[in-house]
């Protein structure tokens, strides 16, 4: 996926998210609320810490010529 696209598709949900959080802070508590949010993210991150954990760091030579 070209990086423009996923550029423009991250700000798009960035900017959407604003409104939503305005709509859904209306109707529930805004502790609840940023919990819902949180709650995705953290799991996301988990995933990938379990994922990035598995590799090893490779000492290189320093030489980069």
């Amino acid at each position: 996926m070209p990086a423009g696209l996923c550029l423009f598709i991250a700000a798009l949900l960035w900017g959407s998210s604003f409104a939503a959080l305005k709509y859904a802070v209306n109707f529930y508590d805004p502790t609840f609320v940023i919990f819902l949010r949180m709650l995705p993210t953290f799991s996301i991150c988990l995933c990938l810490w379990l994922w990035v954990k598995r590799f090893k760091y490779q000492q290189g030579t320093g030489n980069i010529y």
